[in-house]
């Protein structure tokens, strides 16, 4: 029988981070999605990892949100840390396990303590 494990994307990872600090900072993906002149969807798209953004466009990000890309990505990885040392596989699957990917609100709760504050 394989073994069940949890797993999730290093660009969900990053999304998770990106919808932290603009939550943060007050604004809702509307309005990030205007000053970065994206759709709403792109920007929900981005923090659910279900894209990859390009650096450019991660750039863009940190500079709405005032952190700086670096930071962004830091703070991601930080989190990727923190989720393999809780025993999430964050990267693509080896095939040799059953994989249960984790869900927006699961990765939230995984990778901050602090609730993540409502929109």
């Amino acid at each position: 029988m394989k073994k069940l494990a949890l797993s999730t994307s290093y660009a969900a990872v990053l999304g998770a981070v990106i919808r932290r600090e603009r939550v943060a900072m007050g604004l809702d993906q509307s309005k990030l999605a205007g000053i970065l002149d994206l759709g709403q969807t792109g920007v929900s798209r981005i923090e659910r990892g279900a894209v990859c953004c390009t650096v450019d466009t991660l750039d863009l990000i940190g500079q709405a949100l005032k952190v700086g890309a670096s930071e962004l990505l830091k703070r991601a990885e930080d989190g990727r840390t923190r989720l393999v040392t809780r025993g999430v596989k964050v990267g693509p699957t080896d095939g040799k396990q059953d994989v249960v990917t984790l869900g927006t609100q699961s990765l939230q709760s995984l990778l901050f303590d602090d609730p993540q504050p409502e929109e």
